[in-house]
């Protein structure tokens, strides 16, 4: 006589079921860290801040380096520059590549700025720890930034 089979035993119920295999979700998109999101909003502030200047600077004109810019000439470059803070601010909510290295670059060049403007007293402290922060956020985030 032959020893009798050994069977798994029959299962239960569904949970018992080892044999269905479970589906490995698709990843999803790339979700924007608060960080990030508070470094675009700063680009965002400091862009609407330079719209404001250049219009407000378009009455007095602006002396720049020794050479006088007419009115037009002011407000036409604060509101360049406003363009440029918010294109890098939308690039980076969208989580641009390029916005990362622009937004990079325009924070080190504010921190420059700040830096030959030390007789400032807060603002020119508080505009050194905005721009050292969003050159910190956009740093500490390249993952976010790939391509896909």
């Amino acid at each position: 006589m032959e020893p009798p089979e050994e069977r798994e035993p029959e299962p239960q119920n569904r949970f018992e079921r080892y044999d269905v295999t479970v589906p490995t979700p698709a990843a999803g998109p790339a979700r924007r860290s608060a960080i990030v999101t508070t470094a675009g909003v700063v680009l965002v502030v400091q862009g609407l801040a330079w719209g404001i200047a250049g219009i407000a600077l378009k009455a007095s004109g602006l002396r720049l380096a020794g050479t006088s810019l007419s009115a037009g000439a002011t407000m036409g470059l604060g509101l360049v520059v406003a363009a440029v803070f918010l294109a890098t601010a939308a690039g980076i909510f969208l989580l641009r590549p390029w916005a990362r290295g622009l937004g990079i670059a325009i924070g080190a060049l504010g921190l420059i700025a700040g830096l030959f403007r030390v007789s400032g007293g807060f603002s020119t402290l508080s505009t050194l720890v905005v721009n050292a922060f969003v050159i910190y956020a956009l740093a500490v985030s390249g993952p976010l930034f790939r391509r896909r």
